[in-house]
């Protein structure tokens, strides 16, 4: 009996985000990529960002993006590194979802945060203030 209410307690705790699956880092799978947050400066001050990560906001606050000036400034903060490959963040991981798979076309080995930044800070990650 009390198995089966483990089973189920930790079943509950997953369909409803709670227990070790939320808990852990989701940073600690993409150790040794950059981490690139495409947020906009608004987002980054809101919440801070992750220690290391390169800021490259892709989309800005109207949805608008500029996809070659985007690739540039991935292409000079990845110089000088031996491989492309990157993991990207955002918010929720709805935009980086986006994102990767136009980069992934491009060349690029590229990851993404589910849940992103919002996840992150749940499971305990620090942040810092950016320096723009």
């Amino acid at each position: 009996m009390v198995d089966f209410l483990r089973t189920a307690l930790g079943a509950v705790a997953l369909i409803f985000g709670g227990g070790a699956a939320q808990a852990a880092d989701p940073l600690s799978a993409h150790e040794g990529r950059m981490i690139v947050d495409i947020r906009t400066p608004g987002e980054w001050r809101q919440t801070g960002v992750v220690d290391g990560a390169v800021l490259l906001t892709f989309f800005d606050e109207r949805g608008r993006y500029d996809a070659a000036a985007f690739v540039a400034s991935l292409d000079s903060a990845l110089a000088g590194r031996d491989s492309r490959e990157v993991t990207l963040i955002c918010r929720t991981g709805s935009r980086t979802g986006q994102v990767k798979g136009y980069l992934q076309g491009l060349g690029y080995d590229v990851d993404h945060v589910e849940g992103g930044i919002m996840r992150a800070l749940r499971a305990g990650v620090r942040t810092a203030p950016p320096a723009l």
